[in-house]
């Protein structure tokens, strides 16, 4: 078995190999009181001087085990004291986050969010998890179990934007010899041989299994790992740069890729700009798997038959005019905004993520049509015929008024079905009112009383960007 020193300098390998800390960093390291945490804090505190960091202890407590967090908080506290650290706690209250999640989800969740506070209260420059080979083997295989694909099977990532995992080269019997032989203290958390956790189950029962047929399965399945990792990285940056040129970005919530440059890319390469249209709408790929990637790929092959698909976490992508369209679906009554407009200007539609300006003009001469003032991406009115304040609402059912060219009135709900308006994009149409009558639809209808006409002397134009 290695030596402390041995251990030490494998970690200050790896740091150096992934370029985890630079001179003068200041660092958040998680400490649970596990054999992990406490070895990982242990090696960068006899680092700290040669790699020229400061170091904060941050301990969470999740509040699942009342007999027990209360004393490992104590514990950490100790530990911090004991190496003269700054030291940082909170407890968890897990009920307020994701009611769609488990408990590990959550779990994790909220020891992520209390350390990015912790940093963001210090400036720190880093946040150090204390991962290790033996949790990168469990995390590819309960992957590979859960079908992912070339990404999911790099496993964790020693460095993750402001994250790094200086022991992810280190196996756990290296970490508890470290211990030993330091004569370090840690606390066991007794919910780890609980095997109704998925991970437990892995740990305990199946790699035990396994390492009957490979006694170095940990190893071969961290070099696997990497070998994916880096070549995820190289078929990531294609596609990246192929969706910059060729994808649009509506919002943040809606991507258009055209379907005939996406069908002519290499499957890796597509699968990858899919990937990433589903991440910069969601957030991230969290539930999205192999089956969902290749359900798509299936979808922008058809010619005929179902044109839409729903994936996890309201994700839906449709196939429309030759482009796939990804979207982040909202219930129409989640999206609710109305807006007074005092005067001319530009005024931001936060809800709807869209910009809607008003300007006056004087005369019509101009204008070839003066009764036709529904020009492509604007409206134009008698400005005479309003008076300021107006409002600019989102749609609401039994919405009504004359249109252009029109005697009677006609529902708005009838108008976005003629345009052929998703009902999902129907109440992210801003709609303007003056004195609580509508006057038109930016850009798509004006009413018929507020049209220009022979007398018209100054112009309001509406125009949606």
């Amino acid at each position: 078995m290695k030596s402390v020193y041995e251990i030490r300098k494998k970690v200050l390998r790896t740091i150096h190999k992934y370029n985890m800390i630079e001179s003068g960093d200041l660092i958040v390291v998680g400490v649970s009181g596990g054999p992990d945490s406490v070895c990982m804090l242990d090696i960068l505190d006899g680092l700290k001087r040669q790699l020229a960091v400061e170091l904060i202890v941050a301990h969470f407590e999740h509040g699942l085990r009342k007999d027990e967090d209360a004393g490992e908080t104590e514990f950490v506290r100790d530990i911090a004291d004991r190496y003269k650290l700054r030291f940082e706690t909170e407890k968890g209250e897990l009920e307020t986050l994701r009611a769609d999640s488990s408990i590990e989800e959550k779990a994790r969740d909220a020891r992520y969010r209390f350390l990015e506070r912790v940093k963001e209260r210090y400036s720190a420059d880093k946040i150090a998890l204390a991962h290790n080979m033996n949790d990168q083997a469990e995390t590819v295989i309960i992957r590979l179990l859960r079908g992912s694909g070339t990404k999911g099977l790099s496993g964790i990532p020693p460095v993750r934007g402001d994250i790094i995992r200086p022991l992810i080269e280190i196996k756990r019997e290296e970490i508890l010899s470290y211990l030993s032989e330091r004569d370090l203290d840690y606390v066991i958390d007794s919910s780890n041989t609980d095997t109704r956790f998925l991970r437990n189950s892995i740990r305990l029962e199946l790699i035990p299994q396994l390492e009957r047929y490979q006694k170095r399965l940990i190893e071969r399945l961290s070099k696997l790992s990497d070998i994916l990792r880096e070549d995820n990285a190289y078929l990531q940056e294609l596609s990246e740069k192929w969706f910059q040129k060729n994808a649009i970005q509506k919002s943040s919530e809606a991507v258009e890729i055209p379907i005939s440059k996406l069908s002519v890319l290499a499957i890796p390469v597509k699968k990858r700009v899919i990937q990433h249209a589903i991440s910069l709408i969601h957030g991230g790929l969290r539930r999205i798997n192999t089956v969902h990637i290749e359900s798509i790929l299936d979808l922008m092959n058809k010619d005929t038959g179902a044109l839409e698909l729903t994936l996890p976490k309201g994700i839906s992508i449709k196939r429309r005019y030759g482009e796939l369209i990804f979207t982040r679906a909202k219930h129409e009554e989640d999206i609710s905004f109305s807006y007074r407009i005092d005067r001319p200007g530009v005024y931001h539609l936060r809800e709807i993520d869209k910009h809607i300006s008003f300007s006056i003009t004087q005369g019509i001469t101009e204008i070839k049509d003066m009764f036709q003032s529904e020009i492509t991406g604007r409206s134009l009115i008698d400005a005479d015929l309003i008076r300021f304040p107006l409002e600019v609402r989102n749609f609401r059912p039994g919405d009504r008024f004359i249109p252009l060219g029109m005697k009677g009135h006609k529902k708005i709900k009838d108008i976005f079905i003629d345009l052929k308006i998703p009902r999902e994009e129907r109440k992210r149409v801003p709609i303007v009112l003056c004195e609580k009558e509508i006057i038109c639809i930016p850009g798509i209808r004006v009413g018929d009383k507020y049209k220009l006409n022979e007398k018209t002397k100054n112009i309001l134009e509406i125009s949606i960007c």
